[in-house]
């Protein structure tokens, strides 16, 4: 990757690099100094708390960046279940049926180890403030810090940093643009499958600006 490459906004990136709170600067900082962060994805049964959608399924993957390349530390994976109905058209986009959530765990239950897995450690996920607007409540109402915004980075804001706002930016098509090999339609949607994409796409965009930009 370089400058002539026309599909990266260097300018936009350049900018964004020299703004320490930005997704990009900090990212960055993850890349070269080989720091622990987590990757993270939920799956929900609506999408709006608010409205009385839980989650069930969360996956948290913790990852280093060395030499350019992922190493995966550990995850937390698991079925939760909603105490309420799944409703079929979520059931037709994550696979996930009233059978996978039975006698699973709260999220209530599970707090204190997501908490404990996290720590203090950078997170990371795609459209993060999807996830955040279900997981973070959770957290306060068990007396838990919630994730604040400057641990957070969402590859959803890097990509579109990066190629603009016209490109596409689903998890899919960041995967597509990014060659991430493991990324399976049959399985997309699923929490951990997602985390994992995410946690490639993510390394690639920074392999991308660090060649090309020379940061």
């Amino acid at each position: 990757m370089n400058e002539c490459d026309p599909t990266i906004i260097w300018e936009r990136v350049r900018e964004r690099t020299e703004e320490a709170t930005s997704d990009i600067c900090r990212a960055l900082g993850l890349y070269r100094g080989e720091d622990a962060f987590v990757v993270f994805d939920t799956e929900t049964t609506g999408f709006s708390p608010a409205r009385g959608a839980r989650i069930i399924e969360v996956a948290f993957h913790e990852y280093r960046i060395r030499d350019g390349g992922l190493e995966e530390q550990g995850d937390f994976v698991s079925h939760i279940d909603p105490r309420m109905p799944i409703p079929y058209r979520i059931t037709e986009l994550t696979r996930i049926t009233e059978e996978h959530v039975r006698g699973k765990p709260l999220i209530g239950d599970v707090i204190p180890d997501i908490s404990a897995f996290i720590g203090k450690k950078p997170v990371v996920g795609h459209n993060v403030n999807f996830d955040l607007r279900f997981l973070n409540p959770e957290m306060e109402q068990r007396g838990y810090m919630p994730l604040p915004k400057e641990r957070v980075l969402d590859t959803l804001k890097i990509s579109r940093d990066l190629y603009g706002m016209k490109a596409g930016h689903s998890l899919g098509k960041c995967a597509n643009r990014e060659g991430v090999g493991i990324f399976d339609c049959s399985t997309y949607h699923s929490a951990s499958h997602d985390a994992r994409v995410t946690a490639e796409v993510f390394v690639s965009m920074l392999r991308k600006i660090a060649d090309g930009g020379h940061y």
